[in-house]
C-alpha cells in the first residue's frame, strides 16, 4: 500500500473539482468512481459522513443506498450527522433500501441499476442540485457472481464519465476474499482502506504487474533507440521540411486558422489573426457579435458530432464596427483528444456587395410596382378629371354643384401629382432632354426655392464660374432641387442653414470620397446640405424608399426623396446621403457631363384649335373608362367616333383604305398587338393618318420610347381641351 496524498482533477463537465470530504482521497471530478474497505460500522461511518457533508454543503443530492433496514441506518447517521431529519424531509439526503435499487425482485441487473442511477441524477439537476452523490453498501456482494460484479463495476466507470455523478461503494473485508478485493479495486478509480488506524490508498497486484511491464518496455525501448537513431535522422530532416512548409503557409494565408477543445480552449491560431481581428481575446467566444452568437455555437456543437459545418457571423472590429466572417469546422483529434478545427475567410466585402445589389433589386422590383400602380391609377384619374371638367362646362359658376365639382377636380390633380412622382421614381415617364448648364438651372429656381423656406432659415446657393454642361430635361433638374431643398426645409429648425452648392468633380481623383459604385468620369454634383436633426443609419438605410418617411401622419407622402432616386437614375447619376443625428445631412447628386453643345429651350407653340365637325376618329383603348370618356368628348364636337377596345377589331376599320379615318387615337400597350406596331402595319394604306398616342408610361411601354417621340403623345391623366387640342392638331 503507499499513503494517500491530496489529489486535484478539473471536472470536464464545469471546470471545478468536487471535494471528496475523505482526506486520503482529496478532491476530484464528476463522473469519479471508487470505493474502500472497512471491517467495522464505525470505519464505514468514517468515509461515508464527510462524504455526504462535502456534498450537502455543495448543494449537491445524496443518497445512501444501504443493504440493512433503512431506519437503522438513518439512526447511524443522525448520530454523526447533525440535521438528518432536515435534509431527508428537504428531499436533499435520500436513504434507500438496496433491495428497492440493486435487487429488485430478487435479481441483479446491470443495466437496470445504471438507467436507475442515471435517473436520479437528471431529477437532481432538474431540481436545482449542483450534481448527485451516491454511496452504496455492498454487503450483499456475496449474492451475485464475482464475474458478474466486476464486469457491472467497470461498465458504471464508462456510463459515469463526465457526469455530474460521484459513486462511493463500500465493501466488508471479512466478507471478500483477497482475490475479490484485487478485483473489485481493479475496476474503481480509486481504492482505500483503513491501515494502522489511518485510511490509506490502495495499489492492485495488477498495478505492480504493470509497473514490471513497464521497465521491461523501457529496457526494451533503449536496446532499440539505437537502431532507430538514424532512421530518426532521416525523418528529422523530412520533418525541418515539413515545418518550414507549414510555417510558410500558415503565416501568408489570409485565412484565419483556429483549433480549440470541447471546452473552447485555444490550442492554435495562425499568425493572420492580427492580420484579420486585430487583438484576439482568449475567451472563444469573446468578439462575436450576440445576434450571431447561437449560430456559432450550434456549429461548434455540431462540428464536435462529426458534421462539417459552414457559418457566417459578424466579428468585433479593433476601430468599434463589425467584420463578416465565413467559418468552416470540422472535427478532428489532436493530442488524443477531440477538436475543432476552424478555417475563417474575411467576407466583408462580399456581404457588403450583397447587401447593395439586395437594395437595388428591392429598389427594381418597388420601381416596377409603382409604375405599374400609377398607370393603372392615370386612367382612373384620367376619367376623374375628364368627367369633371365636363360637368363644369355644363353648369353655371355660382352653381353649388360647380364648387363641389371644383373639389372633385382638385382632390384628382393632387392625385395626378403623386401619380408623376411614382413615374419619376419608377423612370417610366417620357422626358425631353437637352443639353443644360446645372448651375444655371439651380440660380435661375433659386428665388423660387427662398419662398418655400421660412425667413429665419439661411439659404444660400453657390455656383462656380465654368458652366456645367449636362444632357437632362430641365424640369428634373428643378424637381430634384425642389424635393431636396423642401426635406432639408423640415428638417431645418429656425437659424438653420441650406446651401445648395454646384460644381464638377472628376470621380476617379476624388475615389476615396465617392461610395465603390460610382464609375470613374466627369459629373456635375449638386450638394445640399442642412443644419437639421440629421438622420440615423436606419433611416438613412431607407431614405430613397417611396412611402418612407419619419413625419407625423398627413405630413407629407413619403415620395420625394423616391422621385429625386428615379430622376437622378434615369438621367445616368447617382445619388446617396450622408448624415448623423443632431449633425445635419448632406445630399449629393453626380449627373454626367456631356461634351455636347448647350441648346437653347425651343420656342412654345400653342395649338390652333380647328373645327371638327364631321371628322371621323378611330379611338382604340382597352380601358373602358378612358375610351367612354374619349369618345363622349369627340361626340360633343360633332366628331364621327368609331371605338375599339383591341387593335383586332380596330384593323377590320383602319385596313379598308376607303373608309375615311382622319386622326387615330390609340394607347400604347394593348392586347395582342401595341399601338405602335398597329400604326406600322396600316401606315402604307394611310400614309397622312394622323396619330395621337395615348399612355400612362408602365415599364413595357420602354421598348416602344423611339416610337412614342416620334408620334403626337399624349400623357393620361388629361382634360377635355387637352384632347381637343392634340385632335385638331392631328387632324389639320
Amino acid at each position: 500500500m503507499t499513503t494517500g496524498t491530496e489529489q486535484v482533477s478539473t471536472s470536464a463537465t464545469d471546470g471545478v473539482p468536487r471535494r471528496s470530504g475523505i482526506h486520503a482521497v482529496g478532491d476530484m471530478p464528476w463522473g469519479t468512481h471508487f470505493c474502500s474497505f472497512y471491517e467495522t460500522r464505525a470505519d464505514m461511518l468514517d468515509t461515508v459522513v464527510p462524504y455526504f457533508r462535502a456534498g450537502l454543503e455543495d448543494d449537491e443530492q445524496c443518497v445512501w443506498v444501504t443493504s440493512e433496514d433503512v431506519e437503522t441506518a438513518r439512526e447511524a447517521l443522525e448520530q454523526a450527522l447533525p440535521g438528518v431529519d432536515l435534509h431527508v424531509n428537504t428531499g436533499a439526503l435520500q436513504i434507500v433500501s438496496c433491495y428497492d435499487v440493486f435487487l429488485q425482485d430478487g435479481g441483479f441487473d446491470a443495466d437496470r441499476v445504471i438507467a436507475g442511477l442515471l435517473a436520479r441524477l437528471e431529477r437532481a439537476l432538474a431540481r436545482g442540485h449542483a450534481g448527485l452523490r451516491v454511496h452504496a453498501d455492498e454487503a450483499w456482494l456475496t449474492r451475485s457472481t464475482r464475474e458478474a460484479f466486476t464486469a457491472f463495476e467497470a461498465l458504471i466507470d464508462e456510463e459515469l464519465a463526465g457526469k455530474r455523478l460521484l459513486l462511493l461503494c463500500t465493501y466488508p473485508l471479512g466478507g471478500s476474499t483477497g482475490s475479490e478485493i484485487f478485483d473489485l479495486a481493479a475496476t474503481h478509480d480509486f481504492t482505500i482502506a483503513r491501515r494502522f488506524g489511518e485510511w490509506e490508498m490502495m495499489e492492485t497486484m495488477e498495478l505492480v504487474a504493470a509497473k514490471a511491464e513497464i521497465q521491461r518496455l523501457n529496457t526494451e525501448l533503449e536496446r532499440r533507440v539505437q537502431t532507430r537513431t538514424q532512421q530518426l535522422a532521416e525523418a528529422s530532416a523530412a520533418l525541418r521540411d515539413s515545418e518550414e512548409l507549414y510555417r510558410v503557409l500558415a503565416e501568408n494565408t489570409s485565412d484565419l486558422i483556429t483549433l480549440h477543445d470541447v471546452d473552447g480552449r485555444r490550442a492554435y491560431i495562425s499568425p493572420s489573426a492580427p492580420r484579420v481581428l486585430g487583438e484576439v481575446p482568449d475567451e472563444p467566444f469573446a468578439g462575436v457579435h450576440p445576434d450571431d452568437l447561437p449560430a456559432v455555437r450550434e456549429a461548434v456543437r455540431r462540428s464536435l458530432q462529426g458534421e462539417r459545418t459552414l457559418t457566417t457571423y459578424r466579428h468585433a472590429n479593433p476601430d468599434g464596427g463589425w467584420r463578416w466572417l465565413e467559418a468552416s469546422g470540422s472535427l478532428v483529434h489532436y493530442r488524443g483528444m477531440p477538436h475543432v478545427l476552424a478555417a475563417s475567410r474575411d467576407v466583408t466585402e462580399r456581404m457588403r456587395l450583397a447587401d447593395q445589389l439586395r437594395q437595388a433589386q428591392k429598389m427594381e422590383a418597388v420601381g416596377r410596382l409603382a409604375g405599374g400602380v400609377a398607370h393603372d391609377f392615370n386612367n382612373l384619374l384620367t376619367a376623374i378629371l375628364g368627367y369633371s371638367e365636363l360637368i363644369l362646362y355644363d353648369v353655371p359658376e355660382d352653381s353649388p354643384l360647380a364648387a363641389d365639382v371644383g373639389e372633385i377636380r382638385l382632390a384628382a390633380e393632387r392625385a395626378r401629382g403623386v401619380t408623376r412622382q411614382l413615374l419619376a421614381f419608377s423612370r417610366r415617364q417620357v422626358l425631353e432632354p437637352r443639353v443644360v448648364d446645372v448651375g444655371a438651372v439651380a440660380r435661375a429656381t433659386e428665388r423660387m426655392l427662398r419662398l418655400l423656406l421660412r425667413e429665419d432659415v439661411h439659404f444660400e446657393v453657390r455656383t462656380g464660374p465654368r458652366p456645367v454642361p449636362v444632357y437632362v430635361d430641365p424640369v428634373q433638374v428643378e424637381q430634384v432641387l425642389m424635393n431636396l431643398v423642401v426635406n432639408a426645409r423640415d428638417a431645418t429648425g429656425p437659424g438653420g442653414t441650406i446651401t445648395v452648392d454646384v460644381g464638377f468633380v472628376d470621380a476617379a481623383a476624388h475615389a476615396d470620397r465617392m461610395p465603390e459604385y460610382v464609375r470613374p468620369g466627369h459629373y456635375a454634383r449638386i450638394v445640399v446640405s442642412d443644419t437639421g436633426t440629421g438622420m440615423t443609419p436606419e433611416v438613412v438605410a431607407q431614405a430613397f424608399e417611396p412611402f418612407f418617411t419619419t413625419k407625423p401622419s398627413g405630413f407629407g407622402t413619403g415620395l420625394g426623396l423616391s422621385t429625386v432616386f428615379g430622376m437622378v437614375k434615369q438621367g445616368g447619376g447617382y445619388v446617396w446621403v450622408e448624415s448623423e443625428p443632431g449633425a445635419g445631412a448632406v445630399f449629393t447628386v453626380l449627373l454626367p457631363i456631356t461634351a455636347e453643345r448647350q441648346e437653347s429651350a425651343p420656342d412654345v407653340v400653342l395649338p390652333t384649335r380647328h373645327d371638327l365637325k364631321d371628322k371621323s376618329v378611330v379611338v382604340v383603348e382597352d380601358e373602358d373608362a378612358v375610351r367612354h370618356f374619349v369618345v363622349d368628348v369627340l361626340s360633343r364636337r360633332g366628331v364621327n367616333v368609331l371605338h375599339f377596345a383591341t387593335p383586332a377589331e380596330a384593323l377590320s376599320v383602319l385596313a379598308d383604305p376607303y373608309r375615311p379615318v382622319d386622326v387615330l387615337v390609340t394607347d400604347v400597350v394593348l392586347p395582342g398587338m401595341s399601338g405602335p406596331e398597329m400604326v406600322e402595319r396600316i401606315r402604307p394604306g394611310r400614309p397622312h393618318l394622323g396619330v395621337i398616342y395615348i399612355s400612362g408610361y408602365t415599364p413595357e411601354e420602354t421598348a416602344f420610347t423611339p416610337l412614342l417621340r416620334r408620334g403626337n403623345v399624349l400623357q393620361k391623366p388629361f382634360g377635355p381641351d387637352d384632347l381637343l387640342d392634340r385632335v385638331s392638331s392631328a387632324a389639320v
